[in-house]
């Protein structure tokens, strides 16, 4: 209340927030590098949709095995696929990682030395070295992305990174708003990149 009006909000009972961070039985248990986490994420999370037809494409797939764990990301156009042998589980084991809470691990987790994740089939938490993160997980079956990579594929170029991204700056201006698109001709010894907008 205060002199000229009054607001009237709802409440819930604090003791119900803590019940969240609770994982069943069957929780698995991953521990890695915080700069690995944070190399997978901010390599992947660009790539991730605004899909509300399929949210398991609005986050991170942690495909995690006993020899490695890779994070993909796709939005339908593009697809990153980020492998790191620098970390692995105990066992097979996966989760999509929401969009929102990778983007808050990728501004917090700066200067912190190792992670800790916990994550049962609905939440995961994130033990850093000074804060504690629990989410909720995307539920669902992640596609097959190793499906949609080509295998031996014949076509390779192999380009100077900088001329590259300075053309490709300099082409975009013209394409299409609505699309973006630009294309390359490969030929010998050149790549020629055009784009118009009609």
């Amino acid at each position: 209340q205060y002199q000229n009006g009054k607001y009237s909000l709802m409440g819930q009972n604090g003791g119900r927030i803590s019940a969240i961070g609770t994982l069943g039985d069957n929780a698995v248990r991953v521990e890695m590098e915080a700069e690995v986490l944070l190399g997978g994420i901010n390599r992947s999370v660009f790539a991730t949709a605004d899909d509300e037809l399929r949210p398991v494409m609005n986050g991170i797939y942690f495909d995690i095995t006993t020899e490695d764990i890779t994070m993909v990301a796709s939005d339908g156009h593009k697809l990153v696929r980020c492998k790191t042998l620098a970390a692995k589980g105990n066992e097979r084991a996966a989760f999509i990682l929401p969009k929102k809470p990778a983007t808050l691990l990728k501004n917090s987790a700066e200067g912190t030395s190792s992670v800790t994740i916990e994550f049962d089939e609905r939440n995961a938490v994130f033990m850093l070295d000074s804060y504690r993160m629990v989410c909720r997980l995307i539920e669902g079956r992640y596609p097959n992305y190793n499906s949609v990579i080509p295998q031996n594929n014949p076509h390779k170029v192999t380009v100077d990174r900088q001329q590259l991204i300075g053309a490709l700056r300099r082409v975009s201006i013209f394409s299409s708003q609505a699309s973006s698109l630009i294309k390359l001709r490969m030929q010998e010894n050149q790549i020629v990149i055009s784009a118009q907008d009609i």
